[in-house]
Parts: C-alpha cells; structure tokens; sequence
C-alpha cells in the first residue's frame, strides 16, 4: 500500500514540484506579491489536496498541518484572482 501510494505521489510531484515538501516556496511566492495565474493555482490547489489524500491514505510518514498551510494559501490566491477578474472585467 505505501509504495503504490509513494509512486503516485512522485508522479504528481514530478508533474507539479511546486506541491513537494511543504510548499513554502510557493507560498512565499505568494506573500511578495507575485500572483500566479488562476488555473495554476486551482490545479495546485487541487493536486495538492489529493496527494495529501493519498499520503495519509496509504500510510505515508506525513502530517496535514504544512498541507493545511499550503491549501489556504492557494484558496486566498483563488479566491483573490477570482474577485480580482471580476472586478477588473466590470469596473
């Protein structure tokens, strides 16, 4: 159970190395100001939540604070980028 559940979450981590470790690097891309575009962040938002899924599912060594962390993070951006476009498309 471990293992399949390792090779899935290197496969998603090959796919998108932003979710790796604890994601502080992303996160810190965020709090300087540097937006990442809408669809990055929901896949990340998303890829995210099922690795972390999938990690603890299968067993993995792992906690879900870091994760927790990261999720927020990435919903305040989606939810920044989402009103952002709204407003900015109307106003």
């Amino acid at each position: 159970k471990p293992i399949i559940g390792g090779l899935i979450c290197g496969a998603i981590g090959a796919a998108f190395p932003q979710i790796l470790f604890f994601g502080y690097e992303t996160l810190n891309t965020l709090l300087a100001k540097k937006t990442l575009g809408t669809e990055l962040v929901f896949a990340l938002l998303a890829v995210k939540t099922l690795a972390t899924a999938i990690s603890a599912g299968s067993g993995l060594v792992g906690g879900t604070f870091a994760p927790s962390l990261f999720l927020g993070g990435m919903t305040g951006a989606l939810f920044h980028n989402v009103v952002a476009g709204i407003f900015l498309v109307s106003g």
